[in-house]
């Protein structure tokens, strides 16, 4: 079984969804609004939405495959990455077999992995990479996804355990 995980769902199941309650002002509305505005904080790039798909589980020696889809949804601003980043609490459980679409640039520096792009996201499009990872350690793993516009990110965790 695989999971889309998404900043919206964690807003949504959080703070209860928006039905008719949205029409209230609670603070945990306001906050939920305010967080869909204006990003979780100031480093976080608005209007960019990141999905990761992962499985829940893989089996050690197996090849697992962590998708990352981009969504710019700015009206006219493009978006550029820069770099996406593997988390090294997420990477010790993998080998990186292949990246697609492949990077400029690999570095793993700083306890982390990082596929370095020049990429641009055009309003409106989205964008897919694709990680082929070999599970190498039995564990759970979770770490952070950074998608990085130069200085800016966004960021997702993903979590998986490998089994004998």
């Amino acid at each position: 079984m695989k999971y889309r995980l998404s900043f919206m769902f964690v807003l949504f199941t959080f703070f209860g969804g928006f039905g008719s309650q949205a029409m209230s002002n609670t603070p945990a509305e306001d906050i939920a609004v305010k967080v869909l505005n204006e990003g979780v904080n100031v480093l976080e790039p608005q209007n960019i939405f990141v999905w990761l798909e992962i499985p829940k589980s893989a089996k050690l020696n197996s090849i697992v495959y962590l998708k990352v889809e981009i969504k710019n949804l700015r009206e006219k601003e493009k978006f550029a990455i820069s770099s996406i980043d593997l988390d090294s609490s997420l990477g010790k459980g993998f080998r990186v077999k292949k990246i697609t679409p492949k990077p400029i640039n690999m570095d793993s520096a700083l306890e982390e992995l990082s596929a370095e792009y020049n990429v641009s996201v055009a309003p409106g499009e989205t964008k897919h990479f694709i990680f082929e990872l070999v599970a190498v350690n039995v564990g759970v793993y979770k770490g952070d996804i950074d998608v990085w516009e130069n200085d800016n990110m966004v960021t997702r965790v993903a979590q998986i355990s490998i089994e004998k």
